[in-house]
């Protein structure tokens, strides 16, 4: 027997494996084993398919069979295929993504002492070092024995091994526990008197044995429970283990041990809130839709009550046994979300996040894999990687949403389009739900590849917000503007604050200042590692990069001429937020943004001080603009709306469309609100859609330029990124790289080019964008692209340039 297995490495091939006789029983598609690979190293890797064949010399046994059932289905590692296809990125990736870190078994390089070795040899003062630790050890972890150390250990221990002093082994060490409880269960029949006379009768030479027993029995009864949590017991009783432990060796009691959850149980169930009547007629419209189409759009304004829809057709899935995925963009910015869910589905609602411990993402992973009662997940992206059964429907929440795009690290997939790969192994529905969609969304919807549901009004007939505009350069001139507040803002903030009611002050960017400047020569810190200004954070006193997390101290004075004449550029939210503090003495005003809420808990306690109304203002970057629901918020500012529009991104207006709607939309969620934006640009046409709160100009807009210059949804894109630390062989190997794409009629090719930030991490960056007729089979187009990278390669001066595939790019 044979098997093929994935490593969670970032290799594109499988590996072929010969499956012991007395482990033959036991393997199967989607099991977890142990291989060696490499010298000696041991791994996790995941049984991909198992076929007869010859066993050669050169194929390595299966190790170990971790579980006795599979970790994925054959329907998984078939997503897992399609997605490592689409994103032209190694299955290894993808494994390594999908499979929570303490379910994957590796070994540890372990350093043992020579304890017979007798000779003596003149030892350096490192070898002597390493020798004094292992004698009092024996053996040790070598990453923590180069921790004792306090020197880099590796060049010395290879030494001492040379002379016999120590040897290596690999030791296979099991991350994942489960959680166990003992547990004292009754080794008799508590409805049998005569023999329960028999056992009180054995216990009167031992008094203190009756008395923990009758406790027992009393309980055993009253409580109608057939076991007891040893622990628990020993709390209630004040009983010493000692004699549990006693009654359990005269055969009178048992104990056993039982995994306990770290899952929260919750039995409390809330009823469902009643539909109005446009709710109903919406829940209706989709249900329609789903019978001849796969994917509906569900279009509401904010505050419409598209989560009351969400639940209903939820309820309707778990009727018929299946389980259902509802993806959120940010797990921390939907507690109220998740605690309504809560109520609803008790112990049917698991949370799925990046952020929760990964002993407790391992359980979510290994219920959903063995358990047949149907769930609802809700959580954040990664979600889609977990083992479900019997997928019913995905509810894809602000599916407009920038987060459900993986960027950082391969592989680089959206959850929505992850998600429609798996509604499609499943047989599901998917339902996409926003105030404002994607463009490449909503067109799909209009040309009817998905269903479109629209919801125009508010829940229980409440009015959108009245939207004002303020002309900053006007105010400026007419010197109406007091800081980086305008009059009219400031007299509206007075006002709401007199009315007892709430503000929210809108300005996308953290820190005091973007950067600090000489007056004298110009001179403007930047990071030693990246090709960006540092921004000042006044509350810190540091300069910090927002790439790279470098820090400098501010120092008050020029780096270069020494002039202590140091200006402020630009602002962020410590600057507005300190303006606001003078401007109103007597409100209490908090911030959200990243530099607040780094430390764990600190996001929460923010949002509940804000919506339990111990703070009056709250100044917060696109944090706020996200899933909060407060109750009592009259006025929401935006300090300045055109930073969001000046990006170098065909994507910028759309962007900058969906956060001002959004961050518009925590107004007057309750009673009627006001939205104050202050703006460069009242006549920009983006500015007066959202004013208007005019969707479908603003679509037709958008659609009408992308059209022009050929961008999505009338083409597909895939972005090319080319690191490396040598700016000069960054660029050369960019131009050929373009020069390879440009012969290919599959790619409309531009660049190379410069991207916004130049140097990141100290690697130098070129991009290329690949523009591709939808009319194209991505399997072809993919098949194609990777082909070319190969050949590129074949050129041995870039056999260490990083190249990143970007496929749909945000």
């Amino acid at each position: 027997m044979l098997v093929n297995v994935i490593l969670p490495f970032p290799l594109k091939s499988k590996f072929t494996y010969y499956v012991p006789t007395e482990l033959q029983s036991q393997i199967s598609v989607g099991q977890l084993v142990i291989i060696n690979f490499g010298v000696k190293k041991f791994f996790t890797g995941i049984v991909f398919d198992v076929f007869e064949g010859e066993v050669t010399e050169n194929l390595k046994p299966i190790v170990y069979v971790i579980d006795t059932k599979p970790i994925v289905s054959k329907n998984h590692l078939e997503f897992w295929e399609k997605l490592s296809e689409y994103y032209c990125c190694p299955i290894g990736d993808v494994f390594r993504a999908a499979i929570p870190s303490v379910l994957r078994l590796d070994s540890e390089t372990v350093v043992i002492f020579n304890t017979d070795f007798e000779d003596e040899i003149p030892l350096s003062d490192k070898e002597f070092a390493i020798y004094n630790i292992l004698q009092n050890n024996n053996s040790l972890n070598i990453n923590k024995l180069n921790s004792i150390c306090g020197f880099n250990a590796f060049p010395t221990l290879k030494k001492l091994s040379e002379k016999n002093l120590v040897s290596f082994n690999e030791e296979v060490k099991q991350k994942y526990r489960e959680k166990t409880v003992n547990v004292i269960v009754p080794n008799f029949d508590i409805n049998n008197a005569k023999h329960i006379e028999k056992i009180i009768v054995s216990l009167k030479k031992t008094k203190k044995q009756a008395q923990v027993f009758e406790k027992l029995l009393d309980i055993f009864i009253s409580d109608n429970q057939s076991e007891l949590e040893n622990i628990d017991f020993q709390g209630r009783t004040n009983c010493s283990s000692a004699i549990i432990n006693a009654l359990a060796a005269k055969n009178i009691l048992k104990i056993e041990k039982r995994i306990l959850s770290k899952l929260a149980s919750n039995n409390k169930v809330e009823s469902t809130k009643q539909l109005t009547e446009i709710q109903q007629n919406t829940l209706t419209k989709i249900e329609q839709l789903f019978e001849n189409q796969k994917t509906v759009l569900l279009h509401g304004v904010t505050s419409s009550g598209k989560t009351e829809i969400y639940i209903q057709l939820i309820l309707k899935e778990l009727a018929k046994n299946k389980n259902i995925l509802y993806l959120v963009p940010e797990i921390g910015l939907t507690s109220h979300l998740v605690e309504r869910l809560q109520g609803i589905f008790g112990e049917k609602l698991l949370v799925y996040h990046s952020q929760i411990a990964d002993s407790k993402r391992a359980e979510i992973f290994k219920e959903l894999n063995k358990t047949t009662d149907n769930k609802v997940v809700v959580g954040t992206r990664s979600s889609v990687f977990l083992p479900f059964n019997n997928l019913g429907l995905v509810v894809i929440d602000e599916e407009h949403d920038n987060s459900y795009k993986q960027t950082e690290h391969s592989p680089r997939y959206n959850a929505k389009t992850a998600a429609a790969f798996l509604a499609q192994i499943f047989d599901a529905k998917i339902l996409l739900g926003g105030a404002t969609p994607s463009i490449e969304a909503y067109s799909k919807a209009k040309f009817g590849k998905f269903g479109l549901a629209e919801l125009s009004q508010r829940y229980s007939g409440v009015k959108l917000p009245d939207t004002q505009l303020v002309d900053i350069a006007e105010a400026y001139r007419k010197k109406r503007m007091t800081g980086h507040f305008s009059l009219e803002l400031i007299d509206k903030i007075k006002e709401t604050l007199s009315k007892k009611e709430q503000v929210i002050l809108f300005q996308n960017r953290r820190g005091y200042s973007l950067s600090l400047e000489c007056q004298e020569c110009g001179w403007v810190q930047k990071c030693k590692r990246c090709d960006v200004s540092l921004t000042y954070h006044r509350f810190t006193n540091t300069l910090s990069c927002h790439y790279c997390g470098y820090t400098a101290g501010n120092y008050g004075v020029c780096q270069k001429c020494k002039s202590k004449s140091l200006s402020n550029k630009g602002f962020g939210t410590e600057q507005v937020e300190q303006e606001a503090t003078k401007l109103f003495p007597d409100a209490k005003i908090g911030r959200l943004d990243l530099d607040t809420t780094r430390k764990k808990g600190s996001f929460q306690r923010i949002i509940n001080t804000f919506e339990q109304q111990y703070s009056d203002i709250m100044i917060g970057t696109t944090m706020i603009s996200k899933g909060l629901d407060f109750s009592n918020v009259g006025l929401v500012g935006v300090i300045n709306a055109d930073n969001l529009m000046n990006f170098p991104n065909f994507r910028a207006y759309e962007n900058a469309y969906q956060t001002l709607v959004q961050v518009s939309g925590r107004a007057g969620r309750k009673e009627h609100g006001n939205v104050f934006i202050q703006t460069y640009s009242p006549e920009n046409p983006l500015i007066i859609n959202v004013l208007k709160n005019d969707y479908q100009s603003f679509f037709k807009m958008q659609m009408a330029e992308r059209n022009l210059f050929y961008y999505p949804p009338y083409c597909r894109l895939i972005q090319i990124t080319i690191k490396h630390k040598d700016s000069i062989l960054t660029n050369t190997a960019a131009i050929n790289l373009a020069e390879i794409l440009k012969k290919n009629p599959f790619f409309d090719v531009l660049g190379p080019d410069n991207p916004p930030i130049e140097k990141i991490k100290y690697l130098h960056l070129k991009r290329i964008l690949l523009k591709i007729n939808n009319k194209h089979s991505y399997l072809d187009i993919n098949k194609s692209l990777v082909e070319d990278i190969e050949n590129f390669r074949q050129n041995t001066d870039y056999k260490n340039i990083n190249v990143i595939i970007d496929v749909e790019p945000t």
